[in-house]
This record gives C-alpha cells, structure tokens and sequence, in this order.
C-alpha cells in the first residue's frame, strides 16, 4: 500500500509546517523529548508518522495505544502504569504513544492525568494524538507541548505527490495532482490511496469523484462558484468542530466577500442547527 510504503522515514520526509520540524529536530537534539499533544481535527496529517519517527530517533523503548479501541481506566492501571514503573533497556526514555486521546473515557483522562503529573523516575514521556482537542482535559493539555497538524504545506503536498507519480508511473499532469490535493485537503492518506486507486487503473475523475476538502468548499462557496445544493449531503456529515475550525479559516482569507455572501451561506447551512449557530455567531462578532 502507497500509505505504507511512503510513510515517512526520518523528520525531514514528513510533510509539516518548517516551524513544527525545528520544535521536534531542536528536541531530538536535546535527547529530552517532552510530552507532546499532535492535533488536527483530520485524520492523516501525519500525526502518527512524527510520533514514530520520534520514538526510532531516540530508540526508545514504546507501547502504542488506540483510546478507540481501549479507552477505560484498565488500559492506563494496566498497560501503561506497569509499563513506566522501570527504567528501559538502554537507559533511555520510554514512551507511550497514545492516539485518538479524546477518546479515553474522563476517568481514564484523570488517571493519565496522575501518572503524568508524577514523572515516575522521569524516565517515560508521551505522544498523544487527537483529532478533538476540546474532548481532552485541560490538566493533560497543560502538560504537553501542542503542535498542530491542521494544515500541512500544499505546496509540499503536491511536491510529494510528484515524485510519487513519477516513481510508480502514474501520468497525472500537474492540475491533476492538484485535483488531488484540493479533493482531500489536509488528509494526505486519503491522497495517496487515491493515487493507488488511479495507479490500478481507475480514472482520476472516479477516484476523486465529487470530493472536496472543507476548506476549499468554504473558498468555493464565498466567491458563488458552487451551489448549495451540490454539496448539501457532504455538508451534513461533517463534524460541528472541524466546521467551524476550516470555516473560519475561510472566513480570514477574504472578510470583505465573505460579508457580500453572508446570505448565499446562511442559504447553504440552513437547517443545520449548530452549523447555523456558528455562523450566526460569527456575524455578531
């Protein structure tokens, strides 16, 4: 699989903003690495690539959890207490990656929450990776460095996406990728499993469909060059945070035309209670 075989190896091959490299490539140099919280509210943004490449950087010693699958108070008194009580191996950190965070029931939270605030032998640190900051608990917040994974560089998207195409033999032209790119937007695993899907022989127009990021819709919507009813089912499924998140992102790029289009918006969103309230919100600002 393409998501496979072009993860990233080391941090100069993950896709991230130059001023996310240098926090994690200042902190590899150290050797003493902090507790870090990797949000984006999209999935594959390379949230877990940067955590692994952190861990085999430093050769730490790791246990990796998935909050969605286990997400009560064992999986902390069970797997990750008895797991930090000892030193590693190799005398160095251990880590704990521990994805989808958010999930972690609240009394899970406050028990991470301890065993955080008590540093046994400040030998272990964590990765946590979330796609919904607001679920987690500010006490674990307060003790990460945050960096956000919400908008990874396009320009260095499609880069990738080049290099890709030319090794495996895929010929896409370049307004092609960029098709790519903006169906997707931020979700690079959706990118490249789309590019797999074309490299199969599936046409580009198939494989991208009528997919398109929220952010670029939003852009879309402001200067009228979709309508409504286009992209009213799509509107629906999308969650009320990363809606607001984009939207907004949206709103800043361009204030003057979003104020000429406020109606043709309100039109879009209509029936959609707190999408609706959000942007009614927004307005009164």
């Amino acid at each position: 699989m393409f998501i496979e075989k072009y993860r990233p190896q080391n941090i100069d091959d993950i896709i991230l903003e130059d001023s996310i490299k240098s926090v994690i490539k200042n902190y590899l140099a150290t050797d003493n690495m902090p507790n870090l919280l990797l949000y984006s509210p999209s999935p594959g943004t390379g949230k877990t690539s940067l955590s692994k490449i952190i861990v085999s950087s430093l050769q730490s010693e790791f246990i990796e959890i998935n909050a969605s699958n286990a997400r009560g108070i064992d999986i902390v008194r069970e797997k990750i207490e008895p797991f930090i009580m000892f030193k590693s191996f190799n005398n160095k950190k251990k880590a704990i990656l521990l994805s989808e965070c958010e999930q972690l029931t609240s009394t899970s939270q406050k028990a991470l929450k301890d065993l955080m605030e008590g540093s046994v032998l400040n030998n272990v640190y964590y990765i946590l990776t979330t796609n919904d900051k607001n679920k987690i608990i500010k006490p674990i917040i307060s003790r990460c460095v945050e960096l956000d994974f919400s908008f990874p560089p396009k320009d260095k998207i499609l880069q990738k996406l080049k290099v890709i195409s030319l090794y495996e033999a895929i010929k896409l032209e370049e307004p092609d990728l960029i098709s790519v790119v903006d169906a997707f937007y931020p979700d690079i695993r959706k990118m490249l499993n789309t590019l797999e899907k074309i490299a199969s022989g599936i046409k580009i127009e198939d494989a991208v469909g009528s997919e398109i990021s929220f952010y670029d819709l939003s852009k879309l919507i402001v200067y009228k060059k979709v309508k409504a009813k286009d992209f009213y089912k799509k509107l629906e499924t999308i969650p009320v945070i990363p809606f607001c998140h984009y939207l907004f992102k949206a709103f800043m790029n361009n204030p003057k035309i979003v104020k000429s289009a406020v109606n043709t918006i309100k039109d879009i969103y209509l029936g959609i209670d707190e999408k609706m309230a959000f942007i009614n919100n927004f307005f009164e600002l």
